[in-house]
């Protein structure tokens, strides 16, 4: 059985805690030769893999990207996603329209992901633990902060 947009939308909407609302939600793109539906929140980007006799839910806070390329056609675009670790998240078939307004919200949010995290601390060079700013020596593996 096809699951709707509207049903997809609705799913993840009931899976979000009950402060995080989806604040966009494209019904129809492509990654990985994969049909698939795309929300967002202010926390995350929420993936919908369709395939023939299930559906599979990925997230990916947008603390863990930290850039998104847009690549328009005529009518249709690609949104391409750096992550933190150095791989890729292509985005593909998406409408012009649809792709510049995900692509403009996520820049804002991947901007407020790092101002959040350099305020929460910072990264240990050696185990990349997040530690505090004022931290001199790292707890988890005993570097010492310059």
């Amino acid at each position: 059985m096809i699951m709707r947009a509207d049903e997809i939308k609705n799913v993840i909407r009931d899976s979000l805690p009950e402060n995080e609302q989806i604040e966009q939600f494209i019904p129809k793109a492509i990654a990985d030769g994969k049909y698939m539906s795309i929300a967002t929140t202010p926390l995350r980007v929420i993936l919908c893999k369709r395939g023939m006799f299930k559906y599979s839910y990925e997230d990916f806070p947008w603390v863990t990207l930290k850039k998104v390329v847009l690549e328009e056609g005529v009518i249709k675009g690609t949104i391409c996603f750096s992550k933190q670790d150095g791989s890729e998240l292509r985005l593909r078939n998406i409408k012009k329209e649809h792709a510049r307004q995900l692509c403009g919200y996520a820049r804002t949010m991947i901007d407020n992901a790092s101002l959040r995290k350099l305020r929460m601390g910072k990264t240990c060079p050696d185990c990349g633990e997040l530690v505090k700013q004022m931290a001199k020596i790292c707890p988890y593996c005993r570097h010492e902060f310059e």
